[in-house]
């Protein structure tokens, strides 16, 4: 991965202590909320860095799945065209860019549009052995620096036939800036949006992902760029 910058770890306050005994209200493990002694990218847990310049996530523990971007149907627009990695102006090395604007406006339908990738070409992923993820984004000039970051699951993806009001994926909220930031998110530190989706667990179920992805909401214009995607785990 290339150097890391300064790391913004986000939606830590009131967090409980790591224990492999921690449970939801069902009885389900419990994702971990931090690491006492730190995190770090172990063996195996790049996803990205987008050096060989290809659509694909990287293809290691049984992952592989393929970048995406998708728009709604009111006129929002994400591009380019070729959504391959490429070199942000006057760097070195490549990076996810996405660029366009969403449409202004209420309702289901103007949900604006988003980028991320699937974490394995077959339904689900299990990512137990980690506690979060970690990437690198920036915006560039005449942004909107507001971005949701979210993780889709079992409980929220329709591709497992469990969910009866999908889509609602765990996450959390960006203000990204125009130079680089490093960002961490721990699985039990990720929520639902409020008031819908079902059903609603306590908590992302790690075992069973399905994909990322990066979201802009109605009326906005976005230039995002995003690198360095990695699970972690405790050191």
């Amino acid at each position: 991965m290339k150097a890391a910058h300064a790391l913004w770890v986000l939606s830590l306050t009131g967090c409980i202590g790591v224990s492999e005994k921690r449970l939801n209200p069902d009885g389900s493990p419990a994702p971990f909320r931090y690491c006492p002694t730190g995190s770090m990218v172990p063996p195996g847990g790049l996803i990205d860095d987008m050096e060989d310049g290809n659509t694909r996530v990287d293809q290691v523990e049984g992952r592989g799945g393929y970048w995406w971007k998708s728009a709604d149907p009111t006129g929002s627009v994400i591009g380019p065209e070729d959504f391959s990695p490429v070199t942000p102006p006057g760097e070195t090395g490549k990076a996810i860019h996405a660029v366009g604007e969403t449409t202004a406006g209420e309702g289901d339908q103007y949900w604006g549009a988003q980028f991320g990738a699937n974490f394995a070409p077959q339904d689900g992923y299990d990512a137990s052995k980690y506690v979060g993820v970690r990437f690198r984004a920036k915006i560039g000039p005449g942004s909107t620096p507001n971005v949701r970051f979210k993780i889709s699951d079992v409980n929220t993806h329709p591709s497992f036939g469990v969910c009866t009001a999908c889509w609602n994926h765990f996450g959390a909220d960006l203000s990204l800036s125009e130079q680089w930031h490093e960002y961490e998110f721990f699985f039990g530190t990720l929520s639902q949006a409020p008031y819908w989706g079902a059903p609603r667990p306590a908590s992302i179920t790690p075992k069973q992902l399905y994909a990322f992805d990066f979201q802009v909401s109605s009326g906005k214009k976005f230039d995002i760029w995003v690198d360095d995607l990695a699970f972690i785990a405790c050191q």
